[in-house]
């Protein structure tokens, strides 16, 4: 009897530590985080208003060409993905076909399209089956799972194809002034300075500066430490202590679909709105952050990867297929803007498979990058 009761004050002080612990988290830590934010907006608007920030904004001289920072560079060696013709299927804005070429040298192809759908940020779901030997049009998703084989049966191919599928309620949309229109292409390569731009893209900071005339800010910096940090302000015009909690750990988060994201400005005035960006497992609205309940605009990328991650192993470095993956990228963005051509347009795509970890490996883009 004895033991007994000796075993349940242990088991009753094990549960009270443990409740402890929780308390202590939940009150000290957690709600700190709140006070935190409240107290730094505080301490940044006293810091703009303050006469120490009155002064003439001084900018560091960086030269391009510093021998320190040229020591660290090399040339990484092209992507090489094989034969494009090794791909059975190609597909065109919202039409995918089996390729004349394939056919020719493997005779009849059939080919099963399954539908790729979005389920939530973090998961997908497939969609009806159909059954073709020449091609498929995309309605019900902008991507889809091609499963092929020869009439033999000796040969057989699998992809997940991306096009823009063909939309009709998003081509009704009529409700923006044709006098003013403008498009908007936003493209960025994630943690890549206007110097590192210059020195592993100079094709593509050429083009852009030479032939489109492009400004080159240069005294932009970003407004905080990290990826959302620098992204939130651009897409949203505050920072993301000034905007509703959508931390993952913390309690009583909401989805980043709170945020005032600037593509829904713009979808509220008729244009047709894509939001593509690649590495899901670091999304910028995803890793930390809640993500989207609801798909964020009319055509959203992230499905595409979420569906694709589990071929990467079957596929050579850095390609989907015979595909280079920032191609795939470059191109979806280009088929979207070709696809609206006679609506307005918003799409920003963000890249950081080759620009995040590595300060060469983004240079392998530039010959793409300037002709795209």
């Amino acid at each position: 009897m004895l033991q007994i009761r000796k075993f349940g004050r242990k088991n009753l002080l094990i549960i009270l530590l443990i409740c402890g612990i929780y308390i202590f988290i939940d009150y000290f830590l957690i709600s700190k985080d709140y006070t935190d934010a409240k107290e730094k907006i505080e301490i940044i608007e006293e810091s703009i208003y303050s006469l120490a920030n009155h002064g003439k904004c001084k900018m560091p001289n960086l030269p391009v060409d510093s021998p320190e920072m040229l020591s660290f560079l090399k040339d990484e060696p092209p992507i090489d993905c094989g034969n494009e013709d090794d791909d059975w299927v190609s597909c065109e804005l919202s039409i995918c076909t089996i390729k004349d070429n394939v056919i020719k040298e493997k005779g009849k192809i059939t080919c099963d399209f399954t539908d790729i759908l979005r389920k939530s940020d973090y998961n997908i779901k497939y969609g009806e089956t159909t059954r073709s030997s020449h091609s498929y049009k995309l309605i019900a998703s902008d991507f889809v799972r091609a499963k092929c084989w020869t009439n033999s049966g000796y040969s057989r191919w699998y992809g997940i194809l991306i096009g823009i599928r063909d939309d009709s309620e998003l081509k009704k949309r009529k409700n923006w002034n044709k006098e003013i229109v403008l498009n908007v292409l936003m493209i960025g390569f994630d943690s890549l300075s206007r110097n590192a731009f210059i020195r592993k893209l100079p094709k593509s900071y050429k083009y852009l500066t030479k032939y489109l005339k492009a400004d080159v800010l240069e005294g932009y910096n970003i407004v905080g430490d990290g990826t959302p940090q620098a992204l939130i302000p651009i897409l949203t015009g505050f920072t993301e202590l000034e905007l509703p909690e959508t931390r993952k750990r913390m309690k009583h988060s909401t989805y980043v679909n709170v945020y005032p994201m600037i593509w829904d400005e713009y979808e509220k005035y008729g244009f047709v709105t894509a939001y593509n960006e690649d590495v899901p497992s670091v999304g910028t609205f995803t890793y930390r952050l809640m993500g989207f309940n609801q798909q964020p605009t009319d055509h959203y990328m992230r499905t595409y990867y979420l569906a694709v991650e589990s071929y990467i192993s079957y596929y050579k470095r850095l390609c989907y297929g015979a595909q280079p993956r920032h191609k795939v990228f470059l191109d979806y963005t280009k088929q979207f803007m070709l696809k609206y051509s006679n609506q307005p347009r918003f799409v920003f795509s963000f890249h950081g498979e080759l620009s995040h970890d590595s300060i060469n490996l983004i240079g392998v883009a530039d010959t793409d990058l300037s002709k795209w």
